[in-house]
């Protein structure tokens, strides 16, 4: 094997290790020591590829974002606009249940992100929102708003509803989800989301 090869192999069971410290234990509470012990990996050798603590936490975060980025963009082809929502947050759903060490990576920024990096986790995270802010534009672009809407303030808002929903999903990543939970989740955000859209599109009432 070459050497190249082996330094990628390495690299990357140092990010296996620290994404699921991070993920369980949260950015305060993760420790690279156990990271070693857990997954055998030197600690020296972390710092052979990294810095510090706070350079393999924000690799997990880049981890994080680009792939669920490029998930929902591979999966959002042919999405209907009428759906695009309902779509969205359920493609979105089944990645975290697909990597649940990603969705305590996720959530663990929502709950309480590192202060000192909060910018450059803003700056990681920017194309993810961009594509989110996309999506929930051409959603409500179909239809009229009622007075005193707009689609960007209406686009922020259902931004941080995602988000809450997401917190209320609870994934443990040493237990696989069941298929009935997935369906209780979708279930009970399709029905939230009915109840956010209703009283947002000019003339809209409960016989429509």
């Amino acid at each position: 094997m070459k050497r190249e090869e082996k330094n990628i192999m390495a690299r990357q069971k140092i990010l296996d290790a620290a994404l699921h410290e991070f993920s369980t234990r949260g950015y305060e509470g993760a420790s690279l020591n156990n990271a070693c012990t857990e997954f055998n990996v030197s600690k020296g050798i972390i710092y052979h590829y990294f810095k510090d603590k706070d350079e393999i936490y924000l690799q997990c975060v880049k981890m994080c974002f680009e792939s669920l980025t490029q998930y929902l963009l591979e999966q959002s082809k042919g999405w209907k606009q009428d759906l695009m929502i309902y779509e969205y947050f359920d493609k979105r759903m089944e990645f975290f249940t697909k990597y649940p060490n990603y969705y305590g990576i996720f959530v663990g920024l929502l709950i309480q992100p590192p202060k000192n990096l909060v910018e450059r986790i803003d700056e990681i995270r920017e194309p993810f929102d961009e594509f989110t802010h996309q999506i929930i534009t051409q959603a409500f672009n179909r239809k009229p708003l009622r007075k005193n809407h707009s689609v960007e303030t209406v686009s922020d808002d259902f931004r941080f509803y995602f988000d809450y929903f997401n917190l209320r999903f609870q994934i443990d990543p040493e237990r696989k989800i069941t298929d009935g939970e997935v369906l209780k989740q979708k279930e009970r955000f399709h029905r939230q989301l009915d109840i956010l859209l209703y009283g947002v599109w000019e003339g809209q009432n409960e016989e429509e």
